[in-house]
C-alpha cells in the first residue's frame, strides 16, 4: 500500500506547528480511497496528468503559434480519461488537453477514473485577466453580448514592435484588447480607429526578442511531473 499524500498530524508538530485542533484524516488519500474534482487533463507521449484548476494568466498567441499543451508540474497521475470527451478541447504537437470531471478511485499514486462528466463552464477557473492596465472610459469598458470575442483575424501578430496582446474581461459583457509595445504612439494610431475604446497600449519595458528568449528558457526548464 502506498504512504498518505499529506503528513500527519506528528510530523506536523516537529515542524513547529501546532495542529492539535485540525482533523486531517477526511483530506488524506489512501489506496482505495474514492475521489471526485474538477480540472484540466493533460495528455503528452509520456503521460496523462491531472491539473489543479488554478487560474493562468497567458498571453494571447498568434493562431496556429500556440504552443503544445505542458503539464504544470502540479498535477497527479491519472488513467482511463477519454481524452475524446474532454471540454475546451485542444490538441497539438502530440500532446491533447482539456477540462472535465473525473471520479475514480486512488490507487498506487494514481486516480484510476470510471466516471468522467463535462466541465461546466461556470465551474472552470478565468484567467483573472480583469482589470486592464489603463485608465477605462468614463462612462466605463463598452459592454457587448456575454463572452463576446474581438475579431483579431486580420492582426498583424508578427510585427516587432508589438511585445504581447491579451483579452482583459472586466465582466462577462466587457472585453478589452491590451496592447504592450515598444512604440505605443504608432500602436494607438493603428488600433484606436479599429478597436475605439477597447483597446488598451501600454508601453513595454522590453522587446519581442527579450520576452521570446525568457518564454524559451521556461519551457525548457519547466518542472517534470512525477
Amino acid at each position: 500500500m502506498s504512504e498518505p499524500r499529506l503528513s500527519n498530524t506528528n510530523a506536523a508538530r516537529k515542524r513547529g506547528r501546532d495542529t492539535s485542533h485540525v482533523r486531517m484524516e477526511h483530506l488524506i488519500l489512501t489506496d482505495g480511497a474514492r475521489t471526485a474534482a474538477l480540472g484540466r487533463v493533460v495528455a503528452t507521449a509520456d503521460s496523462v496528468t491531472f491539473e489543479p484548476p488554478l487560474p493562468r494568466a497567458e498571453p494571447l498567441f498568434a493562431p496556429g503559434r500556440e504552443p503544445p499543451p505542458q503539464p504544470s508540474g502540479l498535477g497527479i497521475a491519472v488513467e482511463g480519461v477519454d481524452l475524446d470527451a474532454l471540454a475546451d478541447r485542444r490538441a497539438k504537437g502530440g500532446a491533447v488537453e482539456g477540462w472535465a470531471w473525473l471520479a475514480g478511485v486512488w490507487r498506487s499514486e494514481m486516480l484510476v477514473v470510471d466516471i468522467q462528466e463535462p466541465a461546466l463552464p461556470t465551474a472552470r477557473p478565468t484567467k483573472e485577466l480583469r482589470e486592464p492596465p489603463c485608465t477605462g472610459p468614463a462612462a466605463g469598458w463598452p459592454r457587448g453580448a456575454d463572452g463576446e470575442n474581438l475579431d483579431l483575424a486580420s492582426f498583424q501578430y508578427d510585427d516587432e514592435a508589438l511585445v504581447a496582446i491579451s483579452l482583459f474581461r472586466p465582466s462577462t459583457s466587457q472585453v478589452v484588447l491590451v496592447v504592450a509595445t515598444t512604440d505605443p504612439e504608432r500602436m494607438e494610431r493603428e488600433l484606436r480607429p479599429r478597436f475605439d475604446q477597447r483597446v488598451c497600449v501600454v508601453a513595454s519595458t522590453w522587446t519581442k526578442a527579450q520576452v521570446d528568449e525568457v518564454t524559451a528558457a521556461l519551457r525548457i526548464n519547466r518542472p517534470t511531473p512525477g
